[in-house]
Order: C-alpha cells, then structure tokens, then sequence
C-alpha cells in the first residue's frame, strides 16, 4: 500500500480532475454507504455535480433522506446481506463508517460486504492523528480495525478534525467571547472541511486506475487553538480568548449548560 500526505482536498481533487480522471461522463454505477451524515452528504453533492455516473445510489437506514436525482436503499452498514444485496452491480463504493457507537460494526460489515458483491473498487473514508501512533489513539483504534477489512486495492483517505465542529464554540464565543477545550493553546493540530472531504471522495470514486492501494491523508497546515481564537478575533472585530480546561468541563461547556452559572478560571 502507498501512502501519501496531501497538501489539502482541493489541490488534491485539482491535480486528479485535470490529468487522471477516467473518461466515464455518464456511464457506471457509484454507491455511498452511510450517506445520511454531513460527509455522506457532501459527497453525493459532489458525485451529482461531476456527472460521472449514470446511477448515485445512496445506502443507509431511511432511503427517503436520499436527495433528488439520487436511487435511495434501505441498507444499514450493520446489515451484511442487506448491503451485499444493494451493492449488486456497483462499480465504485464508498465507505463511510457511522459516526456513532457502531462504527466498527458498520463500517467493518460495509467493507465486507464490498468483498462478497465484488465491488471493483472500494473507498473508504478514514482518519488521520496527526503522526501519532494509531493504538494509542481511540479513533485510530476503531480505524484500524475498520480498515483491516478492506478488500484487495481499496483507496483509504484519512482525515483530521473537521473544521466544521468549531461551530460547537459559536455559543460560547457569542455569550463568553471565550472558547474551552482540554487542550494547550499552543499544540497544534489539523483540519480539514467537510466538503473538501466530499469532495475528495468523489474525485477518489471517478480515478480507480490512478488511486486503487493507495492511503492518503487529507491535510492543511497545523493550526492551534490560540491561533483559532486570533482568527475568531480579528474576523469578529472583538477579543476572543482561548482557555484551557479539565475534559469533563469542556464537555459540559461544548453541551451548553454553562451559560446558565458564572465561571470563575484561574
């Protein structure tokens, strides 16, 4: 398997769709396995605008959720034979395990089930820790187990934190001109977006030839949390702060409660 680290998700869906997307405007079949999500979501967005494929089907639980233009299955990831079943005839699956306390199961069965419908080519949507060893890690640990149960010549793209969750601060920043995490402010980290993964997906999906056997990881320059807060900031025009708190504080703080008592940091 190779392994890659790229830049960011758009330079990597620039540098596929100008020299190695396979010729298939309207011909061939695409799944995505776990669509009812935010990253489900972005890549049917980003399947329906290429144009690649003749037939979008989107698996999961409600198949009424399926956007327009989109073939709806009732197929859980949990459900072997009901996956197996809807996968008939695919020619591009993409994984995208639950993001839930099944998401070994899910996205593990998933896998599998690409292998009993031999699925062509299998994508699966991962996660990276930023060089950290994986066992030590409890989304690597999940990961890896998931991952183990890609077919032969699967592409695995891993991502980071979404950039997206730092929405869970709005209320805190609003009310506290203020954002809590368990972290240092000075540690660094990745991000990525969730369409950028969408879209990444997608452009995986269309080049079999190009990316079959491959890892990548999905990346942007490291940022950290007072960086994030400098950004918040200068794009607000008011002070914003970042504060370093116990885990079960943040929690508590990302689940919104605080707003209701004062807090005292020292």
């Amino acid at each position: 398997v190779r392994r890659g680290r790229i830049a960011s998700a758009r330079g990597f869906t620039t540098a596929f769709t100008r020299r190695h997307l396979f010729a298939m405007s309207g011909a061939g079949c695409v799944a995505v396995i776990g669509f009812s999500g935010v990253v489900g979501s972005a890549a049917l967005k980003h399947l329906a605008e290429s144009k690649a494929f003749s037939v979008i089907k989107a698996l999961g639980r409600d198949p009424s959720k399926a956007p327009q233009g989109v073939v709806g299955v009732k197929a859980p990831s949990t459900d072997l034979a009901a996956v197996s079943a809807a996968l008939n005839g695919v020619d591009v699956a993409i994984v995208i395990p639950p993001g839930n306390d099944s998401r070994i199961e899910g996205g593990t069965t998933a896998l599998r089930a690409c292998k009993a419908a031999g699925v062509p080519h299998v994508v699966l949507m991962s996660v990276d820790v930023h060089d950290q060893d994986q066992s030590k890690h409890l989304f690597g640990r999940q990961f890896t187990e998931i991952e183990k149960e890609c077919p032969e010549g699967s592409t695995i793209l891993r991502c980071p934190f979404f950039i997206d969750n730092l929405w869970g601060d709005k209320d805190t920043i609003k009310d506290m001109g203020q954002i809590f995490a368990p972290i240092g402010p000075d540690v660094k980290g990745r991000l990525i977006a969730v369409d950028d993964i969408g879209i990444s997906l997608a452009a995986a999906a269309q080049a079999p030839a190009k990316v079959k056997g491959k890892v990548y990881a999905l990346t942007m320059p490291p940022v950290s949390r007072a960086q994030i807060a400098a950004a918040f900031s200068s794009a607000l025009g008011r002070p914003v702060d970042y504060v370093k708190v116990p885990r079960l504080l943040a929690l508590t703080l990302a689940l919104g409660p605080a707003r209701t008592f004062t807090l005292t940091l020292s």
